[in-house]
């Protein structure tokens, strides 16, 4: 996992998306530090669109964190599950 904020000192999260999925990273990102202006259900879809698995506003907390970790995990237990049936490993 990848904890980004959404502006970052040599681009912005956008950036790092692109760069992720140009390398076709398994690496789920997480933006963070979206005002609440920011954190509106068009710049939540925006950043899970350009491939962020989640997002958290900026005034986030221990339990948004567990959350979000919570989510990736079954995330991943699902993506093997998916390929041990299909026969993959």
């Amino acid at each position: 996992m990848i904890f980004c904020e959404n502006r970052l000192i040599d681009g912005t999260y956008e950036d790092l998306l692109a760069a992720a999925k140009s390398v076709r990273s398994q690496a789920r990102v997480v933006v963070t530090g979206l005002e609440s202006d920011q954190f509106d259900s068009l710049g939540y879809c925006r950043a899970r669109e350009l491939g962020a698995f989640d997002v958290l506003r900026k005034t986030y907390g221990i339990k948004d964190l567990e959350w979000v970790v919570i989510c990736a995990i079954r995330d991943e237990e699902g993506v093997r599950t998916a390929g041990a049936w299909h026969g993959r490993n």
